[in-house]
C-alpha cells in the first residue's frame, strides 16, 4: 500500500506534531507500507531546503514556500499533489487552515482517493477564537467540505473528538493520541533531596498556558515549597519577552530558567 502523508511543516520548533509526524511515518514504513511524507520549507531553510531524502524507510519531499506567512502557500506542492495524488492508495493530511491541506484534500476528492484528516488542535476554543473574524467563515466555507469528504477523522485528544462530534462528524472520528518513540530506560535517577524540579517542554505559545504555571509556581513558593522550573522551548520573540518580564514581576528570576529549544 502506498501512503502519502501531508503536513504544512516538519520544523521541530513548530512543536510536537512535527516530531510525531516523523515518528508515525517511520512506524508505517516499519509495518511494510510505502510511505511518502511531503511538507513545505522556507526557500533557504536549514537543514532542509527544497529537495528530497529517504530516512528510516520514509521518502521525504520538501517544497519551497512561495510567499512568507503561516498559510504555508507553496505553488510547487500544489502542482505535485495535483499531478501524482492518483498514484497513492490513501492520504493522511494534518492540520486545518493551511494551504497544503486545501490542495491535498481537493486532489484526493478529485481522484477519489480515501483520505484521513487530522485537525491537530486547530479546532480547540483558543485556536478558533484567535483571529475568529477570518477563521470562522473560512472554516464554514472551506474546511467543513474537507471534513465531510474525509474517509476518517483523526482526533488526538478527547476534547478534539468532542469538537468534531459537535460539528456533526462523530461517525468518522477515531481517537488516536500522537505517538512518540521513548527509550525503555532513559537512565535518569530521580533526585530525592533539594528543590522540586519542574520541566515545561513545549513551544512557547499563548495557548500553552505558561503564565498560569508561573503564577502557580509563585503561589506554592510563597507557602515555603522549594521549587525550580526549567522552560525548554522557543516561540515568537515578543511573546518570550513577555514571559521573561512576567517571571521578573513574580520575583521568580532565581528559580526559573529558559534554556531555549532542545
Amino acid at each position: 500500500m502506498r501512503v502519502l502523508r501531508v503536513i504544512s511543516t516538519l520544523e521541530t520548533t513548530r512543536g510536537g506534531p512535527s516530531l510525531a509526524a516523523r515518528a508515525s511515518a517511520r512506524a508505517l514504513a516499519r509495518a511494510g507500507l510505502d510511505v511518502v511524507q511531503i511538507t513545505t520549507v522556507a526557500p533557504r531553510a536549514a537543514p532542509h531546503g527544497p529537495g528530497e531524502e529517504t530516512v528510516d524507510g520514509v521518502m521525504y519531499r520538501y517544497f519551497p514556500r512561495s510567499i512568507p506567512g503561516t498559510f504555508h502557500f507553496s505553488r510547487s506542492i500544489g502542482e505535485f499533489l495535483r499531478s501524482v495524488a492518483r498514484e497513492f492508495d490513501v492520504m493522511h493530511i494534518e492540520a486545518l487552515f493551511q494551504y497544503p491541506t486545501v490542495v491535498a484534500c481537493r486532489a484526493a476528492m478529485q481522484h477519489r482517493i480515501p483520505y484521513v484528516l487530522a485537525p491537530l488542535g486547530s479546532l480547540n476554543d483558543w485556536s478558533i477564537r484567535h483571529r475568529a473574524w477570518k477563521k470562522v467563515p473560512y472554516f464554514r466555507l472551506v474546511e467543513v467540505t474537507h471534513l465531510g469528504s474525509a474517509a476518517a477523522l483523526h482526533a488526538n485528544s478527547p476534547a478534539e473528538a468532542e469538537a468534531l462530534t459537535a460539528e456533526g462528524f462523530g461517525s468518522k472520528v477515531h481517537l488516536i493520541p500522537l505517538g512518540v518513540d521513548v527509550p525503555a530506560d532513559v537512565g535518569v535517577e530521580r533526585r530525592l533531596d533539594g528543590p522540586v524540579q519542574l520541566l515545561f517542554l513545549s513551544r512557547l505559545h499563548p495557548v500553552k498556558g505558561l503564565p498560569l504555571l508561573l503564577e502557580a509556581l509563585a503561589a506554592v513558593r510563597a507557602r515555603g515549597l522549594a521549587v525550580e522550573l526549567t522552560i525548554a522551548g522557543t516561540g515568537d520573540q515578543a511573546y518570550e519577552r513577555e514571559l521573561r518580564d512576567h517571571v521578573q514581576r513574580l520575583a521568580l528570576g532565581d528559580v526559573v530558567r529558559f534554556v531555549g529549544h532542545v
